[in-house]
C-alpha cells in the first residue's frame, strides 16, 4: 500500500502537532510563575491540552496568619504548537 501525497501531509501535521504540545513546566514558565501551586492541566489530548491557572488577588487572613477567604478568578489557557492562547475566565 502507497501512502499519498495528502496521507503524507496529514502525518507530517499530526506528528508536528503531537511533538509540539507543551508541557505544564512550559505553561508556569509562560506564567512566569515558580511553582504549580495553583496551575493545573485539564485536558490532554496528545496534540493539544488545556490548562487553567488560578489567579488570586485578595486574600483575608486573621491575626495569626491563617487563611480566611481568597478572592479569585480562574485563566483557562489551550496549549498547542508550544504557545498558550487564553480563551476563557471563570469568576
Amino acid at each position: 500500500m502507497k501512502l499519498k501525497r495528502y496521507q503524507y501531509i496529514l502525518i507530517s501535521i499530526l506528528i508536528l502537532l503531537l511533538v509540539t504540545n507543551p508541557s505544564p513546566k512550559t505553561f508556569l514558565q509562560h506564567l512566569h510563575q515558580p511553582e504549580d501551586k495553583y496551575m493545573s492541566r485539564d485536558y490532554n489530548f496528545f496534540v493539544c491540552s488545556i490548562y487553567s491557572y488560578k489567579v488570586v488577588y485578595e486574600t483575608v487572613t486573621d491575626s495569626s496568619g491563617s487563611l480566611i477567604n481568597e478572592r479569585s478568578y480562574r485563566e483557562c489557557y489551550l496549549g498547542v504548537f508550544g504557545n498558550f492562547i487564553m480563551y476563557k475566565i471563570q469568576r
